[in-house]
């Protein structure tokens, strides 16, 4: 418990300090004005959301699955349909303690179903690609930092996912509402009963703009 809670305050002050940075400027081009998003907390399967101390309410947490199967996210509102909205968050993956080739989902904008699967190392990768099989998005290095952008742009009907400021897909939006959601899951898909956890990752700076341009 006291090593958990050390981690949450060194967490809160490094979010702190990065958060007043971000809030000013998102990562990914220009004219953002700042936004905010409702959420709920969605649990299951004994999975756990730790807030984590911030400038801003709401924008890190610990997501933990202690199971096999279970949620632990943020869901939040349906994004408006006209308007282009850009979610930044960074993402660190604790640990991810399933079997090899196992997968846990941890972001998701509308399409854009990202997920980490278990390998050497684990990877990034698009699960709702031809409805079959994922696409590799890059790679995942447990305790190394990765920053993820998404751009919802309901005039194209598309959405744009970029990590570590490099756009690795864009996606155009086939279903209504489109909403995001941040955390941990296993399945990563709702409907399956594949297992992928246990599991732990951490959201840190999730903040939000609308009406720029990428």
């Amino acid at each position: 418990m006291k090593t958990e809670e050390c981690i949450i305050k060194v967490l809160a002050a490094t979010a702190f300090v990065c958060g007043l940075a971000l809030s000013a400027q998102a990562q990914v081009g220009l004219g953002w004005i700042p936004t905010t998003e409702s959420s709920v907390a969605v649990t299951s399967n004994g999975g756990r959301i730790i807030p984590i101390p911030t400038a801003f309410p709401g924008s890190g947490a610990i997501f933990d699955i202690p199971n096999p199967i279970g949620t632990a996210e943020w869901r939040y509102a349906p994004l408006f349909p006209t308007n282009t909205e850009q979610l930044q968050a960074d993402l660190n993956v604790d640990w991810l303690a399933g079997a090899d080739g196992s997968e846990v989902a941890v972001l998701q904008t509308g399409p854009c179903l990202i997920a980490v699967r278990k390998l050497s190392p684990p990877e990034l990768f698009d699960t709702f690609v031809d409805a079959i099989s994922g696409k590799t998005l890059g790679q995942c290095i447990p305790g190394v930092e990765a920053r993820f952008n998404t751009i919802y742009t309901p005039a194209a009907g598309t959405v744009d996912v970029y990590i570590n400021g490099v756009n690795v897909e864009e996606k155009t939006i086939a279903a209504v509402p489109v909403f995001n959601v941040v955390g941990v899951r296993a399945p990563v898909l709702l409907s399956s009963s594949a297992s992928g956890g246990p599991a732990e990752v951490t959201w840190v700076n999730i903040l939000f703009w609308k009406d720029g341009v990428k």
